[in-house]
């Protein structure tokens, strides 16, 4: 008779168990939850910064290699059509007129076509040219420009260089931090 009952419960006792188990509650207390957002807060409130300097670096160097772009654009055009090619700062996306960070245009000065334009970078992205193509840079034909020199494209203390060789030929050097 020991077995049986072992093996099988009664009614009553069956009965008992399910309601126990009918009346556990499921879910969080409002203490834990609190504690799980303010623990989520915490690691917010860590992350955001990081996330900052990685956006500020993105458009650094997105706008860096933009001008990359442009400068390869106007020596290869320049030697495509066998004419003189200009890229020059400009602020009316017509004329070779104000700052880089005001944009810049590719252009045949032969006349006066405009081949690509950039506009005014992000607000806190300077874009400045050094010494002798702080005005402009030139194209021949045979893919030789008028000057070399670097263009400094800058956010806050992320800086990225833009050289040109003499040759010509340009390419982007990223900060050393």
């Amino acid at each position: 008779m020991k077995i049986l009952q072992l093996i099988f419960f009664s009614e009553n006792e069956c009965a008992g168990s399910r309601e126990k188990l009918m009346n556990k509650q499921h879910g969080f207390t409002l203490v834990e939850l609190m504690i799980t957002l303010v623990i989520a807060a915490i690691m917010v409130s860590i992350a955001i910064p990081s996330f900052n300097g990685m956006i500020n670096r993105n458009q650094t160097m997105s706008t860096a290699n933009d001008l990359l772009a442009d400068i390869q654009l106007a020596r290869s055009e320049a030697i495509k059509q066998d004419k003189l090619i200009t890229l020059c700062p400009s602020s009316d996306a017509s004329t070779c007129s104000g700052s880089w960070t005001d944009g810049w245009i590719v252009y045949r000065p032969e006349d006066n076509v405009v081949l690509a334009v950039r506009t005014k970078t992000s607000n806190n992205i300077v874009v400045t040219g050094a010494g002798a193509i702080a005005a402009g840079v030139s194209y021949y034909g045979t893919g030789r420009g008028d000057k070399n020199g670097s263009f400094s494209v800058k956010q806050g203390d992320i800086e990225y260089n833009v050289d040109i060789n003499l040759s010509g030929r340009p390419r982007v050097i990223p900060p050393s931090h």
